[in-house]
């Protein structure tokens, strides 16, 4: 006798008559049992196989084939599948059954002619090698959190080409490159390549080209590694396809935009803009929008949406004092900040003043950053404002009604 339990096998042996409590021994002593568990429903398809006895006979075979449908009085609990999970950061299998799709990339691109793509990894958003040179490695890596800013990540490539770390204003002075539509620090470094966690093999006569882009908590990195000599021939291949990266807007994006919204092609929010303000970016690298105002056009305006919290409120508000040289926030200047209704959630406003140290790590004096700040289930909604002091006092009230009418 067969049972198909909705993927789960039961089979019992069908034995020769005899007495009754003896065939019930013997039937209940040989199941064989195999489990695959499906959650929703059960469907029964017991198949009984009878060999009928008698004098001379011939086996018959009777079938009675019977179909239900159970379904559990409370419902399956839906997986709540965190941001890491939804953008690939986290490996292992999905269990039994089907394995379930592969999420979107958050980033495409156009990778060059005699590059291919290799095997990613937990946290590579794209692995790359030069076609023929195994020795070659690119990689294109999201990290939520940023690595601990600009100056850590700079130092912490440089010692693994055997470099000294770099003061903070030399980071500054870095060379910049255009990535994800913003301006990224560029670095081609030369010496003895060791991969770190005790690499046994450092490599001589190597050189690292390298993109680092570091915005809200979340850092971007573009990676080659490989002989000098193969790097001195890849460099304009790197540079176009680091200005080929774009965001993918199929992908379900937590650490680097909004999720999609219900209807394709729409951005996650909506908004209504100011007059004034004139748009020069949506839906581009790290950013879901901005905004450029005053009369000198040095004044603008960023929507950015990022999974989890980033820290937490506060540490969010004192990384933007920092920019533009403050001191962290007390506690009780944190509780002072006024509060406006944004998105159903209450978004914290900051607004501070002093010389301005933005992407560019190039430090603008008599500038004001005006920033809000709301926590809503799972993500963050950050809108910042720099410019010149007198033309972002100008643009408060404007500031604020276009936070106030954001909307999902």
């Amino acid at each position: 006798m067969s049972w198909n339990v909705s993927g789960k096998f039961y089979s019992f042996r069908a034995l020769e008559p005899g007495p009754p409590v003896a065939r019930r021994e013997r039937v209940l002593a040989t199941p064989s049992v195999t489990v695959m568990p499906k959650p929703a429903s059960l469907t029964l398809l017991p198949l009984l196989l009878v060999a009928a006895p008698g004098c001379d006979r011939k086996d018959v075979v009777h079938q009675i084939q019977e179909e239900r449908t159970y379904t559990p009085d409370q419902p399956l609990e839906a997986k709540a599948y965190t941001t890491a999970e939804r953008l690939g950061f986290t490996g292992g299998g999905h269990g039994h059954g089907a394995p379930a799709a592969a999420p979107a990339r958050p980033f495409v691109w156009t990778l060059p002619a005699d590059w291919e793509e290799m095997p990613g990894s937990s946290m590579r958003q794209g692995s790359f090698r030069v076609k023929g040179i195994p020795e070659s490695d690119i990689s294109l890596t999201l990290l939520p959190g940023g690595g601990g800013g600009m100056a850590a990540n700079v130092n912490r490539w440089r010692k693994q080409m055997g470099l000294p770390d770099l003061s903070e204003a030399d980071v500054a002075a870095l060379p910049k490159r255009t990535f994800l539509g913003q301006q990224a620090t560029y670095l081609d470094l030369r010496g003895t390549y060791s991969a770190g966690m005790g690499d046994p093999a450092p490599k001589a006569d190597y050189a690292m080209l390298g993109v680092i882009l570091v915005v809200e908590n979340t850092g971007v990195f573009a990676k080659f590694t490989g002989p000098a000599r193969v790097a001195d021939t890849q460099k304009a291949n790197f540079d176009a396809f680091c200005a080929s990266v774009r965001a993918n807007p199929a992908a379900t994006s937590g650490g680097n935009a909004a999720p999609p919204g219900p209807e394709a092609g729409k951005p996650a929010l909506q908004w209504t803009a100011p007059e004034g303000w004139r748009q020069t970016q949506q839906g581009s690298g790290m950013r879901l929008v901005t905004f450029v105002m005053g009369a000198t056009g040095k004044t603008e305006c960023a929507v950015t949406i990022l999974g989890g919290t980033g820290g937490g409120m506060k540490p969010n508000l004192d990384r933007w004092n920092g920019q533009v040289g403050k001191a962290a926030l007390t506690e009780a200047e944190f509780l002072a900040l006024p509060r406006i209704p944004v998105l159903g959630g209450q978004g914290v406003l900051l607004h501070a003043e002093g010389a301005y140290s933005g992407m560019e790590e190039t430090s603008i004096p008599d500038q004001a950053l005006l920033g809000l700040a709301v926590e809503l289930p799972g993500q963050m909604v950050f809108v910042k404002m720099t410019g010149p002091k007198s033309e972002v006092a100008a643009e408060r009230a404007r500031f604020e009604a276009f936070c106030k009418s954001l909307r999902r």
